[in-house]
């Protein structure tokens, strides 16, 4: 039996909240507004940011989307309308940055640690 589409007022759709990205960060964005395709995402930039979708601009065709979601937005879903300005995602590279962070976020505490071990406890004098 096929996949029920979701309804606007479902929990899941309702409760959704896009993954956070700042203006300026480079996305993959989906022409279509879903994985599932032969089309390799395009580089976009984020222009802007609001509470459900981000406004891009594609780098290679140069478009502007005023209202792209994230690709796992249940709402894409519900209507090609949802889809028309595509759908974005995490870009390898800030993938890679995200994985490089937690690990020098990592090391730092190992360090910090290290270093705290090292230190000499006071002692008390004897009088």
């Amino acid at each position: 039996m096929p996949e029920a589409t979701p309804l606007i007022t479902d929990p899941e759709v309702m409760n959704f909240q896009m993954p956070g990205v700042l203006a300026g960060e480079t996305v993959s964005w989906y022409t279509h507004g879903t994985r599932k395709t032969n089309l390799h995402p395009q580089l976009a930039i984020v222009l802007k940011v609001d509470r459900r979708s981000v406004k891009l601009k594609t780098l290679v065709s140069e478009r502007i989307l005023e209202a792209c979601r994230h690709v796992d937005d249940p709402r894409l879903a519900i209507s090609s309308d949802m889809r028309e300005d595509g759908a974005w995602e995490y870009s390898p590279a800030h993938k890679f940055r995200s994985q490089l962070e937690m690990r020098v976020s990592q090391l730092e505490k190992k360090v910090s640690d290290l270093e705290s071990d090292s230190v000499p406890k006071a002692t008390k004098k004897s009088s």
